[in-house]
């Protein structure tokens, strides 16, 4: 059956997603495609479909909920990281000019001694 040829018995457009669960069970019954959508409408094929929609979009939002409270955290985090990058950076960098200083000293030692 197709999609269009759904909408037009049952007068309900699915999501492309739903419309291929009714078309698997459609695929196991017996019937055929006018008996389908007829029995399929009686049974609150609408309704059901409806709910199972709002079920989804329920799990959908729920989990853009989870994955926008793990990003918040991962940004945390880096930013965590990137201040204990430049902490560490800077550290290096004043270890750096003490050996430069040492150097320099160690420098006018052996000139003073030569």
């Amino acid at each position: 059956m197709l999609k269009k040829e759904f909408i037009e018995r049952t007068g309900f457009e699915p999501s492309d997603d739903v419309f291929e669960e009714i078309v698997r069970e459609y695929n196991r019954s017996n019937q055929d495609k006018d008996e389908y959508c007829r029995e399929w409408w009686r049974r609150g094929g609408i309704r059901q479909t409806s709910a199972q929609m709002a079920r989804r979009i329920a799990e959908l939002e729920n989990r853009l909920r989870q994955e926008r409270s793990q990003r918040e955290l991962l940004r945390s985090e880096c930013d965590t990281l990137r201040q204990q990058l430049t902490m560490e950076s800077q550290a290096y960098a004043q270890l750096g000019d003490k050996y430069d200083a040492l150097l320099r000293q160690r420098q006018q030692i052996i000139d003073l001694l030569s």
